[in-house]
């Protein structure tokens, strides 16, 4: 660990003799003190280095409010294993917090200590390089009140965040050869820890910290040799470690920029660098495991970082390498809870359902990896607990099923963070449901779903499909379809809140909107073929968003009277004419005669409405409820029409309101329609 304490020398306290006092009964304290019971079977980590254990006694005032030092003990014992004990004579009636410290007897050029154990103060010049693991310690601070004769335990914790970096292409003919080397620099690295308090002393702001080229921790080893150090990601050698440092960080999670430097060779005077990796905003966080893993050698975009939790728990409880074990784990956490992590891809022949119960959060990291389902099989939520997916590819040759389906009820939470869903239609059979499915199955009650940071394409006609009473977010997501991007499902009548920040939606109809919902969107580009936002019922709030049309026009393929196939060019304004009297495709799409007006153009169900950037409102007996619209600082542009509105009724009518807002192309209102 790049950690905290040096010599440590206390002459600011008394000593650790019986303390007397007139306030009290002098009794007999009992402190077990212990390293993480969850100590790795790998060398980094394992907490054996920590022998040499340190602590300090101070009292509180009377009122409370101060506190001063009244033992001190240099290396008064050590650990065995992974526990100590020590006795105090303390005084009842009286608080003291306890400080204790553990750290490797190699590691005294690392850190320095106050005198009265206050704090410590790492000395990153010293550590120098990689993989040090006699930088690995341990503190803990406890509060004691003694009211008689008393034994406690303090379990100590590392204060230091462990930054893992593990390549998956060191086999690649490029890297024959080399005498690997990394160099690391990290930015807002902390220096001074308050033993005191537990988090980072107030004076310290943080700065930059980098360690020298320093070989690769395996270099000349394989995977199963004495002293190979297996990566905490994935199975033994999946992963090759590039190197490994420990640094002092806060209680509370912060982002950093990592950049790494690849050598051949570790003198870096001589060594040729041959490779550059910056890796922006990593999470970093007292007592967690970041890994950074992938294609690093060789790549500048294949890489994944994970945060790992604190080291009282495993990095992963549970890992999948197969079909069959994933299935299993994934029944055995549906009652409890838990984290499974794939080891590498799997292909799936049935579908996976995760079911569980209230209270408890399933995790499923696919690490990296891709989940592959074969044709109609999928994973769905169905429990009234948690779910969270990440990082990595979920994709399914899926003809009439999701790819992901999280139905919930009003105490489901689901997370989809950095997933990539790929859904592909091998027969054609384009399937209305989309490759993810959110909804929930209380009528009278929200889920809660947030899908950030992902990307969903299918071949099929929809992307994202919404159901239910539901509270849902959408954040940095692109999406992509043939048909619908985004849509709403109106089999029922739902309420709910739906949030789109930063995303991209791209299809024929980039979205549909056919339910009472409250819409917040900002920062969102809308990319329609025949139409982009059509918004058929519920509130919007729109601010700096785009809205496109581009359709001018295309030549499709239909059957003449006669059979023969015959290539038909369709204007856009041949396909709004279309609306006036057909539910389907005719044979042979033509203008209709004296049809020409756009107040004459029938709206159908779903995205059977003629083509603009923006459609508002309804002309169907379906979805009869108001449309209120508010666009800030937009952009509407169609080539056939910017924005068409109608309002059914005077009760469901159309409100909508522009501001900053620029609008290209025709716009037409009907019936019912307020416009500001």
């Amino acid at each position: 660990m790049l950690a905290v304490m040096g010599l440590v020398s206390f002459t600011s306290c008394s000593s650790d003799d019986p303390v007397a006092s007139t306030s009290g009964q002098e009794v007999s304290v009992t402190v077990t003190a212990s390293l993480p019971s969850d100590i790795q079977s790998r060398t980094y980590s394992d907490g054996y280095t920590a022998t040499d254990f340190y602590y300090a006694v101070y009292e509180e005032s009377a009122d409370g409010t101060s506190e001063s030092c009244i033992i001190t003990k240099t290396k008064g014992t050590s650990f065995s294993g992974l526990t100590t004990t020590l006795s105090l004579q303390l005084v009842t009636g009286k608080t003291y917090k306890m400080v204790f410290w553990a750290q490797s007897p190699n590691a005294t050029d690392y850190f320095t200590v106050a005198d009265d154990l206050s704090t410590v103060e790492v000395n990153y010049e010293k550590i120098e390089k990689l993989n040090v693991e006699d930088t690995d310690a341990f503190w803990c601070m406890k509060e004691v009140p003694v009211t008689g004769a008393a034994t406690f335990t303090a379990e100590l914790k590392r204060p230091f965040a462990q930054i893992n970096v593990g390549t998956s292409d060191i086999a690649e003919k490029s890297l024959a050869g080399k005498t690997i080397s990394t160099q690391m620099t990290v930015a807002n690295v902390f220096s001074k820890y308050n033993l005191l308090t537990g988090d980072i002393d107030s004076s310290d702001t943080g700065s930059s910290v980098t360690f020298a080229t320093t070989i690769r921790p395996n270099q000349g080893k394989s995977a199963g040799d004495d002293g190979y150090e297996d990566f905490p990601v994935g199975t033994s050698g999946q992963y090759e470690y590039l190197g490994m440092a420990y640094v002092l960080m806060s209680k509370d999670k912060l982002t950093s920029d990592i950049d790494l430097d690849f050598y051949d060779g570790e003198d870096v005077t001589t060594a040729t660098r041959f490779h550059h990796l910056d890796v922006d905003g990593a999470p970093l966080q007292r007592n967690y495991r970041t890994n950074i893993f992938g294609a690093l050698l060789t790549s500048t975009i294949d890489f994944t970082i994970t945060i790992k939790p604190d080291y009282e728990t495993p990095d992963y409880p549970e890992t999948a390498g197969d079909a069959s074990s994933l299935t299993s784990t994934i029944a055995s956490l549906n009652s409890t809870g838990g984290t499974i992590a794939l080891s590498g891809d799997i292909s799936m022949t049935t579908s996976l359902t995760v079911a569980t119960v209230a209270g408890a959060t399933t995790t499923i990291d696919l690490a990296g990896n891709t989940l592959d389902f074969s044709n109609d099989t999928f994973i769905v939520m169905a429990g009234r607990g948690a779910l969270n997916i990440k990082n990595g590819t979920i994709k399914a040759a899926n003809d009439t099923k999701a790819v992901v389906k999280l139905q919930g009820y009003s105490t489901t939470e689901c997370t989809l963070e950095n997933v990539h869903i790929i859904r592909t239609v091998p027969s054609g059979n384009y399937s209305s449901t989309g490759a993810l499915e959110l909804g929930c199955n209380d009528n009278d009650n929200f889920g809660t779903m947030t899908v950030k940071d992902c990307s969903i394409s299918s071949e099929s006609t929809a992307g994202i499909t919404m159901f239910g009473n539901n509270d849902i977010t959408i954040t940095n997501t692109a999406v992509s379809a043939m048909d619908l991007a985004i849509s709403t499902n109106a089999s029922h009548t739902y309420t709910g809140n739906i949030t789109l920040t930063d995303c991209t939606f791209t299809a024929d109809g980039a979205a549909l909107f056919n339910q009472n919902y409250t819409f917040t969107i900002d920062n969102c580009t809308f990319n329609g073929t025949a139409r982009g936002l059509i918004a058929r019922g519920g509130t919007y709030t729109v601010t700096n968003s785009k809205f496109y049309q581009r359709f001018n026009g295309y030549t499709r393929t239909t059957s003449a009277s006669s059979g023969v196939v015959e290539a038909v060019a369709v204007t856009t304004q041949e396909l709004n004419d279309w609306f006036v009297t057909e539910d389907t495709w005719p044979a042979n799409v033509s203008t209709a005669s004296g049809q020409s007006s756009w107040k004459s153009l029938k709206w159908a169900s779903g995205s059977l409405v003629p083509c603009a950037a923006v459609i508002l409102g309804n002309r169907s007996t379906a979805y009869q409820y108001p449309t209120v619209a508010t666009f800030t600082d937009c952009v509407i542009s169609g080539n056939a029409r910017a924005v068409y509105g109608w309002g059914y009724s005077t009760d469901n009518n159309v409100t909508v309101t522009y501001s900053s807002t620029t609008i290209t192309g025709d716009t037409a209102y009907g019936d019912n329609v307020t416009v500001n």
